[in-house]
């Protein structure tokens, strides 16, 4: 994922997950975090964090569809 944010234009928008990424339900470690963080603020990327599977990640018994 770095090495993809690192070729984003300087000042791109880039879409991240903020857990449960779809499609692998994979969460990045914290140690992975700071990689992300430092390419965004090398490459003065803004972040938008999609958040619309945070409850189901956190409460896999709660599904919205019931």
């Amino acid at each position: 994922m770095c090495e993809d944010l690192s070729s984003a234009p300087v000042g791109s928008v880039v879409l991240l997950h903020a857990c449960a990424h779809n499609p692998t339900g994979v969460d990045p470690t914290p140690e992975q975090w700071q990689g992300v963080l430092k390419v965004v603020q090398e490459r003065r990327l803004l972040p938008f964090f999609d958040s619309a599977y945070q409850v189901r990640s956190v409460f896999p018994c709660c599904h919205i569809d019931r």
